[in-house]
């Protein structure tokens, strides 16, 4: 299965959508390589977790490749167009703050 995988250069991407300056979704590996899914808005979201089968469970390879396949296509999308780049405008607004005093 490895094989079909791109794998990305970060283990978290994240990505604001077309429609909304604050719903965004993120796409992670985490120390297990499971792979994490989070949409969220200003408001409210929700987590979906795939994981790998080394470490139990596994039921969905496919789904999970594609997710980690994604995170690839985020990465490029985000270099092409960073202004969507979540973690970008998260990490400039903490910076941001930490300037001016600010927390």
């Amino acid at each position: 299965m490895d094989d079909e995988i791109k794998w990305p250069k970060a283990r978290d991407v994240g990505r604001y959508g077309d429609m909304s300056p604050h719903a965004h979704i993120r796409v992670g590996l985490d120390s297990d390589n499971d792979v994490y899914v989070s949409v969220w808005n200003n408001e409210q979201g929700a987590s979906v977790e795939f994981c790998n089968g080394a470490g139990g469970g596994g039921s969905s390879p496919k789904t999970r490749a594609a997710l980690i396949n994604l995170m690839t296509a985020i990465e490029e999308d985000n270099a092409a167009n960073p202004a969507k780049d979540w973690w970008a405008k998260r990490n400039g607004a903490a910076k941001q703050g930490g300037s001016n005093g600010a927390s």
